[in-house]
């Protein structure tokens, strides 16, 4: 019952914490699922997409809104992140942030993808760590 309660205690402070990051930018999260994972570094790497995708829609798409779609299964955590800000004018180029972020899930084993069809996507898919073995 302790393990539920502080588990459920981490979604509700990933919402928090990013949607108070949002707010600082004037943007509004749109929640469809949050991540339920036990996973440290599963969590990290889905809090640094979802800060990722929130810094870029403020600085180059001048969105609103960031929709947030989180998927999990026993082996892997999937997370889309949409802006509803201008569609970039030329192809994205992967630097900094986007290059760093996708090193990282990479190197976890997972994998992450950007789409431009409608306005501007960031998607990952990062495989959950054995608890098993943990301590």
């Amino acid at each position: 019952l302790l393990c539920r309660e502080a588990d459920s205690g981490k979604s509700r402070n990933v919402v928090s914490d990013l949607n108070a990051l949002a707010s600082a930018f004037g943007i509004c999260l749109l929640w469809d699922g949050v991540p339920k994972t036990e996973s440290p570094q599963t969590l990290g790497l889905f809090l640094a997409a979802a800060r990722e995708a929130v810094t870029n829609a403020a600085k180059h798409a001048g969105a609103k809104q960031l929709s947030i779609r989180v998927i999990e299964n026993d082996a892997s955590l999937t997370a889309s992140f949409t802006n509803d800000g201008k569609r970039p004018e030329a192809a994205v180029t992967e630097s900094g942030g986007l290059r760093t972020l996708r090193n990282r899930i990479e190197a976890a084993g997972g994998q992450m993808q950007t789409d431009t069809d409608n306005g501007f996507s960031l998607s990952i898919t990062v495989p959950k760590e054995d608890a098993s073995y943990a301590v």
